[in-house]
């Protein structure tokens, strides 16, 4: 029975009290308490970096697009102002034309006066 009460007596010095145990409990609570708040901190960390990177990209997604309905407004414009232009180029050749046949006939008989000897 010595044993068993040397046994005893170590086994209350290496045996943590209640008081002890508690104790651990609240440092392991505490522990977990602040793993918990730093992965919180660091999960909203990450969905403001996202958030940041979907607006970012949706902004170059619409400036794209706004690039592209532009660049179409443009290439529209130049085309209607080319049709506009080859309008008036045809108009123009066309009052030309329309002139110069209009002065044919004395523009030949201007030339053979002045290129055929005068008959008397």
């Amino acid at each position: 029975m010595g044993q068993s009460k040397k046994e005893d007596e170590i086994r209350a010095e290496f045996t943590p009290s209640a008081e002890d145990i508690l104790d651990m409990i609240v440092r392991k609570e505490e522990e977990i308490k602040n793993r918990i708040r730093r992965a919180k901190s660091e999960a909203e960390r990450m969905v403001e970096e996202a958030k940041l990177e979907s607006a970012s990209m949706k902004r170059e997604a619409q400036d794209a697009e706004i690039g592209e309905d532009l660049r179409k407004k443009r290439i529209e414009e130049a085309r209607k102002e080319a049709e506009k232009a080859a309008q008036e180029i045809v108009s123009q050749a066309d009052a030309i034309k329309a002139i110069g046949e209009s002065k044919l006939e004395e523009a030949v008989k201007l030339l053979i006066r002045n290129v055929l000897p005068v008959q008397k």
